[in-house]
């Protein structure tokens, strides 16, 4: 088992649709979320050129669901499904990809009905050549926040600072390993502001909620201690047109993570960044 800060709404994975932003009603919140269903393909989902989805192989049948308020914006919201391999590249309907995008209305307890943002379906026609990228979009017309990461500098893998975002790695993991939450607070306070804007949770509760889990849940494990990073073995991904930077190790995980703790579990900490006004910001 896996823990992924922070506490109940940066464990994002377990929410299908998430709030951000106000209905023209109001008092009414919107929650945004996607489903993707693939048969017989390996697909890659980005939603405005960000990552959100990425599958391991080409299964018989293979399907997920995530939330999409973080990273969804007002107006239009480009998507690319990247077929990188089918199971039967010859085999006319031997493969195929179902996305849907939803937005729920909730006003206080009362949920409204589902209205449909996206319905999406491909299937494959006779012999393809992969990988074959599919594109479509969706529409969200409630004001949703400005985003951090929207305002971050432009990279390109040759232009990359790979050396600070190192330091900055280094920094969080040094943090976490000497349980310096007062250290800590300052390099979380953008993630968890968003994800609070996202899940529409007072921004004090969270900080709160924060807080409490780092201390007693986490610091708090007599087994706690991150695993240090090791040489050059960072990879970067750029999303977002190249504003947002994920950081993970060589196998496709957080570098910033625990070994094993005393419920046999480990903690780990996402890493999309942004380089805004000249400093590295952790964004979700």
């Amino acid at each position: 088992m896996r823990r992924t800060c922070l506490a109940f709404y940066f464990c994002l994975a377990a929410f299908t649709l998430t709030p951000a932003g106000a209905s023209e009603n109001g008092s009414v919140q919107s929650y945004y979320g996607y489903n993707l269903e693939t048969k017989g393909v390996r697909a890659l989902l980005k939603i405005n050129d960000i990552v959100l989805d990425r599958q391991a192989k080409a299964s018989a049948m293979n399907g997920s669901s995530g939330a999409l308020g973080m990273w969804a914006r007002t107006g239009s919201n480009p998507v690319e499904i990247i077929i990188l391999e089918s199971s039967q590249p010859k085999e006319a309907g031997a493969a195929s990809v179902k996305l849907t995008v939803k937005q729920v209305d909730k006003d206080g307890e009362k949920a409204g009905p589902e209205t449909s943002l996206l319905d999406f379906a491909w299937e494959q026609k006779g012999k393809e050549t992969f990988p074959l990228v599919l594109k479509t979009q969706f529409e969200i017309k409630n004001p949703l926040p400005a985003w951090a990461w929207e305002k971050g500098d432009v990279f390109t893998n040759a232009n990359l600072p790979k050396e600070a975002i190192y330091g900055y790695v280094r920094e969080l993991i040094a943090l976490l390993n000497k349980k310096d939450f007062a250290g800590l607070a300052p390099y979380l306070r953008v993630k968890t502001e968003e994800l609070s804007l996202a899940q529409h949770v007072p921004l004090q509760e969270g900080l709160t909620d924060q807080e409490q889990f780092f201390k007693s849940e986490l610091f708090s494990d007599p087994k706690w201690s991150m695993v240090p990073l090791k040489g050059k073995s960072l990879v970067f991904n750029l999303h977002a047109g190249g504003r947002l930077v994920e950081v993970v190790d060589a196998k496709g995980g957080s570098p910033v993570h625990t070994g094993e703790l005393k419920d046999e579990g480990t903690f780990s900490l996402k890493l999309f960044l942004a380089r805004i006004n000249g400093k590295w910001t952790l964004c979700r």
